[in-house]
């Protein structure tokens, strides 16, 4: 792709670019002068933890597909903590083997247990930790003051996993 530029528009650009320049020292002026917005870390607190039985493979849950299990586990984490649904602004969830779960397992795990659609959701996936780092970005959430209240947790269903055979030759 061949970019070009008039003439008059590079010198008109140039011209408030200087104009820009020239009111540097004020804004730095201006920064400096001005307090600190510069907020501390807060703190994060678990208010609850629920979670769904561990059942054989191909056991009493094979049927129950991984967002199902992680909305019970949503719904009865909410209602011990005492926390309003309303208040939930980003739910994290670990989801490792989504395969044939469908698109945005933490979505589907959200609404499912009964968040507002405009909740945000993130699945986390990260073998062997994917739970525990959905529960770490939702603390730095908290802490960096993003948000004030998030869900996080994992879920999975091994049973419903698709058995995959290697392609013959």
């Amino acid at each position: 792709m061949v970019i070009r530029v008039k003439r008059s528009a590079l010198a008109s650009g140039l011209q408030r670019s200087m104009t820009r320049m020239s009111r540097l020292p004020q804004l730095r002026r201006h920064l400096h002068s001005t307090p600190s917005r510069c907020r501390e870390i807060r703190d994060a607190y678990i208010l609850s933890a629920s979670r769904t039985p561990i059942g054989k493979f191909n056991g009493s849950f094979l049927t129950v597909p991984a967002p199902d299990l992680g909305a019970t586990a949503i719904r009865s984490a909410l209602s011990k903590s005492n926390v309003p649904a309303s208040f939930i602004t980003t739910t994290y969830m670990g989801n490792v083997l989504s395969a044939a779960v469908g698109q945005a397992p933490a979505r589907q795990a959200s609404i499912l247990a009964g968040l507002s659609p405009t909740v945000e959701a993130i699945t986390v996936n990260k073998v062997c930790a994917s739970g525990l780092k959905a529960v770490v970005f939702g603390a730095q959430a908290i802490q960096l003051g993003i948000n004030e209240a998030v869900v996080a947790g994992g879920m999975e269903s091994m049973s419903r996993v698709p058995y995959y055979l290697p392609r013959g030759s």
